[in-house]
């Protein structure tokens, strides 16, 4: 018997699956806590089907050719990796308070940053969000199920880095911050100052009963 030895998953988001949870289904990030668990003994909420897609996107922008003439007028360029987006459909079948109960619980999940993991049998994927999900009633599967799609998006950690920078020179004076260079000191007013204020205007100045 042979055996196929995988290699390890490059995408920090994504393990796996050794056989720990056979379970299909997405669950609370760091727990085994489904989405929503049925009140009733009868009803049921199982994964029906999932569809998983990642890509990679290449910037292709025209830009303007050398110098020489010889420049490519087209150029591809920095591949970015985009978050992965699973879609999750559930068949939920039963008593209609869980019917009601998975939407409400879903509609929440939807509307929070909570984080998700979501489970196969091949492969463990960490960290997703719930951006959208859809659901319908069908008449061949009767009135009593719900084929619920819930589409997550992968949600990517960074540290951010804050640094001060001092600028001292600014391209425009305008931008350059205030500067407090302490109080403002005022100069009595002097005899000397009403005369010459009095030449200047050729008009009597009074400043107070004593300058009369």
């Amino acid at each position: 018997m042979s055996t196929i030895t995988l290699p390890a998953p490059a995408f920090p988001t994504l393990s796996l699956n050794a056989g720990s949870l056979t379970q299909w289904g997405v669950f609370l990030a760091g727990t085994t806590t489904p989405l929503y668990t049925p009140q009733d003994k009868d009803s049921a909420v199982s994964t029906f089907a999932f569809e998983f897609t990642r890509s990679q996107s290449i910037s292709d922008f025209p830009l303007e050719g050398d110098t020489a003439g010889q420049g490519s007028p087209f150029a591809s360029f920095n591949k970015v990796w985009q978050p992965a987006t699973p879609i999750v459909t559930f068949a939920v079948s039963g008593a209609f308070v869980d019917l009601l109960g998975f939407l409400a619980a879903l509609d929440v999940a939807c509307q929070s940053t909570n984080l998700y993991d979501v489970y196969t049998p091949d492969f463990h994927y960490f960290g997703y969000s719930i951006e959208r999900y859809t659901y319908r009633r069908t008449a061949n599967k009767g009135a009593t199920m719900l084929m619920v799609d819930v589409s997550l998006k992968e949600i990517l950690p960074i540290t951010p880095a804050y640094t001060n920078t001092l600028i001292n020179s600014p391209q425009s004076p305008s931008a350059s911050p205030q500067q407090n260079n302490g109080q403002a000191q005022s100069n009595p007013i002097t005899a000397n100052m009403i005369s010459d204020l009095k030449a200047s205007s050729g008009q009597t100045v009074n400043i107070g009963a004593s300058n009369q």
